[in-house]
Parts: C-alpha cells; structure tokens; sequence
C-alpha cells in the first residue's frame, strides 16, 4: 500500500474542498428563502430556542421538544449573533458549516487507511455520487443544506476519530482516559444533532469494546477486560450526560407511548421496498463497483490489504453491518405495513442509513483505489504527483454532475420559487403581529411554511411532520368540525368550545380550486361577523406548485397544485 508524503500531502483534499466550497456559495449565495418544507418546520424550532422557550413543541400547545434540537439551537444562536433574519441563516450558513463533514470524513478515512485511499474516499464523497437527488435521499456528500442528518454526518466522523485516538492509546493511561471522555461527549453531541449518527455510533462503539472485552477474557487478561467495560461505561455515561438537554424529554415521551408513527415511518419514494429492483440497478456504477472491490480486500485473508489502523476492519465492518440490517428491517417494516396492514416499530428512517452504507462506500473505494494505485510502478517522488493528477481527473470529470445536481442547481430554483410565494410575506406578519402562544386554524400547507415557521401553533400538521407523541385523530376530526361550522355558520356555540379547548385565536381563509383532502378553509359565513374579524389580507399571484397543473395528485406536500390565485386572509377570533 502507498503513502502520500511531504508538506503537501493533503493539497489534493484541499482543492476538491475548494471546488466544492465554490460550487455550494454559487448556488446558495444569493437566497434568502430556504427550498423544501423540512426547513419551514425547522424554522419553528429554532424560533421558539430565540423566542426563550426551549423545550416546547413549537406546533402544538402545551406539548414538549421532540426533534433533535442541535441544529435548531446552531440557528438560533447564529441568527441572535448576527442579526440575520432566521430564513437567511438556515439558507447561507450550511455552506460554511457542512464544512466540517467532508473534513472529518477525510481525517476519519484517513486515520483508518491511509492518506491515498483517504484521498481518493474523499473524491468519491464529494463528486461521484448520485446527484440526481437531495443529498439526504441517497447520497452521503457536503451539501450546503442544513438538513440536520446531513451536518451530524460529521458529528459521527468526529465520534469515530476521537474513538480510534481512545483505541491508539496504552490500556489504563490518563490520555486513552481522556479520548474516552471525548468520544462518549462527542457521541452525546451527535445524538443532539440526529437519531442516526447517535444510533450508529453507539452501536460500533459497544461492539468492537465489547469483542476487545471478550477477547481479552477468552486470553485470560482480566485486567484488560475490566478496562474494557469500564470504558464502555464510561462513554456511555458521557453521552448521555451531553445529550441530556434532549434525552430528558424523549425519555418522557417513551413513557406515554407513541401514538403518530408517520415522522418515523416515511421515506422517500426511491427508497421504498417496492422500488428494490430499480435500487439494485443504480449500484451498477463507477463507485459501487469499485467499493465493492475494497470491501471484497478488507474481507481476504491472502494478500491482504493492511489499513493504518489496527480497529479500522472492525469499525468498517460493524458500521456497514448495523446499516444494513437496519435498512433490511425497516424495509420488512414498510412491506408488513402495505401487505398485512401491520405496523413493526420504525425508530429511525431508512434513509438516514442509506446516508451512512453510501459514506461506507466511500471508504470502501477509497480502499480499492489505494490498492490500485499501489501496484504502479513509480518512485515516491512520481506517485506523489500522479496520484494528485489522478484524483484530480477523477473529480474534474464527475464536478458537472455536481453542479448541476439537485442539492445545487435544483434546490436553487425551489428556494426561488418559494421566496416569490406568499410564504415570506405571511411568515413576516405572523412574526410581528402574533404571540408564540396564538394557535391557528390553517390549511396543512400553511401550518407548515408559514405558521409553524414562525414557532406559532397549529390545531393540526400533517402527521408526517406532527409530534409522534400526540395522538393525530382527535386533532384532524376537531379541524374538520371547525371549518363546516365556519363555512355554514351553523352551531356558532360549538365553534366557540373548540376554539377554547385548542386555544385557536387565528384562521387562514385561502382560494382552492377544488375542496381538497384534507378539507381545507375556503370562505367565512357572513353570521360570523361577531366572532371572526379580518386582520391581514394580500393576493396570491399563482397557485401552480412549481409547475404542476391542477390535475396533479391532491396530496398535502402538492397541495399548492389546488391553491390557486386570489386572496389570501387571516382573521382573529373574538374573544
């Protein structure tokens, strides 16, 4: 296997960084208004940390937290820093801050293989994906979107990095002591940021101490085996110790039970069971093939290929072990679903482990790109620059489907449709006109990019962006009660019950072209003068969601297909 050397051993790295860098201020630079629902909703978040009110579920009143905070709570302390408007950080500064993925990607890989493959994992990461979709879906990557699974990517290499520094260090010494402090806090941090990266590195972390520790009892080295689990105790402990701000209440949660399994259970349509065969067939590319070649390296016993770090196999092979089988069981879990109507438990979705047997690969073809290049023929002076101009072309070649993916290019004209909608102009006045504690009656679309954007509450979210810990039904049947009576104007003393039991002082009035499913807001009795007043009203230029007709599938994420030109208005409710 062959080595980089000298001053300028990570110069390749640094450019493709560069590249990269350049690529993701071109198409983030100059928007304001982040591109698809998920930042709306984490909007929410992150206005009630500024608001001072951390802890709360920003959509339903009287609830608790139950997302992963880390990113919100990064947000918020940047938009109070800077003075920024909120929807402009969550939009500019993912640039700068998924910085540090693709950099603890590379130390990781390097750390475990050596500077070539870790150079050339690093190209794979960052170019030779699939760009064809949002980097979340299927694509572990830098990407200037501040999803939160998409920063605790780095989180995760950082957690494996401090644990390699633990397992470099002499059994029993203040300094491996130190390291397992640093990996159980950097763990707990990673679980703040996302459940997947908490989850994975958990796991590899307790299986490799835990075969160190049964090696060592099978060997007879009792002291080393106390070690062993001691320090399996004591990251576990620091952990949780870190992520306690978030772990409280989820503890909390998992002791009344969930009742909305649908923010656990959805998943992209590429990813679903049903579409396996077309999934097996995109693997029929550059990179997986080539990884497949390493994993085939790490696994022979002849000739084997010798990583710079005695627990590099271990954690690569658990790594991609625990992934898979829980993209296998999940997937199980959707098919009990859509065949027998069974509901399996799903913690974390599947997509988020994609992410990570996709940063797997990277390794993997990190590893076989090493092994290739080490059977060239060259003095060291010679393989030092070639391997530059290798990785070079490697990355020249695959930067334009970089470019022009759907994390770039693609993500840049949603963020310019959304910010010529009227969601920035509701957003604004709900900011400056409403409480945090004000609820309103909306239609699905608005609870999510307009009024849960704000941190305001809603009667009722869709449930696959709800609290899993809040029974849906109730919630839905109470809307749907409240909009007949609004729009007939019959049984007005009723409508005053559910407006005090769900606290509602607000309702938003917008244009259908079509009643859609959900039943949506289309007009105010005129009797209810007395107990609805208008506050706010502006015109709707456009409908169309992003260019779909009105002929588009009546589902919430197109609702916008249905909501057609007009006026759109808010009105308060009279006490």
């Amino acid at each position: 296997m062959r080595r980089l050397s000298g001053l300028g051993v990570h110069a390749p790295f640094v450019f493709c960084l560069i590249a990269a860098f350049i690529a993701a201020q071109h198409w983030t630079g100059g928007l304001d208004w982040p591109c698809e629902e998920d930042f709306y909703r984490d909007m929410g978040f992150a206005q009630t940390i500024l608001d001072g009110r951390y802890g709360e579920d920003p959509f339903y009143l009287g609830g608790t937290v139950w997302y992963n905070p880390l990113v919100h709570a990064l947000v918020a302390l940047l938009t109070f820093v800077t003075g920024a408007p909120l929807e402009v950080v969550y939009t500019r500064a993912g640039a700068y801050l998924n910085l540090g993925v693709p950099i603890t990607f590379y130390l990781l890989a390097v750390r475990l293989f050596g500077n070539v493959a870790g150079l050339f994992a690093a190209v794979g990461f960052l170019f030779l994906g699939d760009h064809s979709h949002v980097s979340y879906v299927n694509n572990a990557t830098y990407s200037p979107w501040l999803w939160p699974d998409n920063l605790a990517q780095g989180l995760f290499y950082a957690t494996m990095i401090a644990f390699t520094s633990m397992s470099s260090a002499p059994v029993g010494t203040r300094v491996r002591k130190v390291w397992a402090a640093g990996t159980g806090a950097l763990l707990g941090v990673a679980a703040l940021a996302h459940a997947a990266p908490g989850t994975l590195g958990a796991i590899v972390i307790a299986a490799v101490l835990l075969f160190r520790a049964t090696k060592a009892h099978l060997e007879s080295r009792s002291g080393e085996l106390r070690y062993h689990l001691a320090e399996l105790v004591a990251i576990a402990l620091t952990s949780m110790a870190t992520s306690s701000p978030f772990l409280i209440y989820i503890v909390g949660h998992a002791l009344e039970g969930i009742h909305n399994w649908d923010p656990m259970t959805w998943e992209p349509e590429l990813l679903m069971w049903t579409h396996l065969p077309e999934l097996l067939r995109a693997q029929l590319a550059l990179k997986p093939i080539v990884a497949l070649i390493g994993g085939v390296l790490l696994v022979r016993t002849r000739d084997r290929f010798e990583p710079t770090h005695p627990s590099a196999r271990p954690i690569f092979f658990v790594w991609v072990g625990t992934t898979i089988a829980f993209i296998t069981y999940n997937d199980l879990a959707h098919a009990a679903m859509d065949t027998w109507r069974e509901t399996w438990p799903i913690l974390v979705g599947n997509w988020h482990f994609v992410l990570y047997t996709k940063a797997a690969e990277s390794l993997a073809f990190g590893v076989a790109a090493s092994v290739a290049w080490g059977r060239v023929k060259l003095s060291r002076e010679l393989s030092d620059r070639w391997v530059w101009v290798a990785a070079g072309v490697l990355a020249l070649v695959h930067y334009p489907s970089y470019w022009n993916g759907q994390d770039l290019k693609g993500n840049h004209a949603d963020a310019s449709w959304w910010s010529s909608r009227e969601v920035p102009t509701l957003i604004r006045w709900i900011r400056g006109n409403t409480h945090p504690d004000d609820v309103f009656l909306s239609s699905e679309r608005q609870a999510v990019f307009t009024v849960g954007a704000t941190g305001r509450k809603s009667v009722v979210l869709p449930t696959s962006f709800a609290t899993p810990y809040v029974p849906h039904q109730p919630r839905a049947e109470a809307k749907l009660e409240m909009i007949a009576r609004i729009e007939t104007g019959e049984g007005v003393e009723r409508l005053r019950e559910l407006f005090a039991e769900y606290g509602v002082r607000f309702v938003i009035l917008e244009p259908w072209s079509e009643k859609p499913r959900p039943f949506e807001l289309t007009s105010v009795h005129p009797s209810l003068s007395s107990l609805l007043r208008p506050r706010f009203s502006m015109e709707r230029s456009t409908g169309f969601l992003k260019g779909l007709g009105p002929d588009a599938p009546c589902s919430w994420e197109r609702v916008g297909c249905q909501a057609t030109a007009g006026r759109v208005e808010i009105y308060e409710v009279i006490p």
